[in-house]
């Protein structure tokens, strides 16, 4: 999709979709509305606005995400079904991030006991 608008249009309207989607709007037409009175264009150039912006989060958030945004620019709420997942995703996170610390944590030792191992034999040979 070609770009039509000016930058500040496009700040005016994403800041207007963060607005909506915090404040949950009531329906897109309002969103529609709002947009275009403030970006001072068209309803039909707000409605491709908003679109280019849906777009733009879409590509930039992961396909389970799109249904979502979707939903919530039309008025909708955050479905309990993406809260759990990204619960779920959190609660992943943290355990291979406890995963990756308990592996560091192990070779570090191992590597501090080779380094021990290693000295001790080194100076053993000087003291002989």
């Amino acid at each position: 999709m070609k770009h039509y608008f000016k930058s500040e249009a496009v700040i005016i309207i994403c800041s207007y979709l963060i607005v909506y989607l915090s404040l949950n709007i009531k329906n897109m037409e309002e969103l529609i509305k709002n947009v275009s009175q403030t970006a001072a264009i068209s309803d039909e150039q707000a409605r491709m606005a908003i679109a280019e912006v849906s777009t733009y989060l879409k590509n930039k958030l992961p396909k389970a995400f799109h249904s979502q945004i979707d939903n919530l620019i039309e008025g909708g709420k955050l479905s309990e079904g993406i809260k759990e997942k990204l619960m779920d995703t959190a609660t992943d996170v943290r355990e291979k991030t406890e995963d990756i610390i308990k592996e560091v944590t192990e070779k570090t030792e191992e590597a501090i006991k080779a380094f021990r191992d290693k000295m001790d034999e080194i100076l053993s040979k000087r003291k002989e």
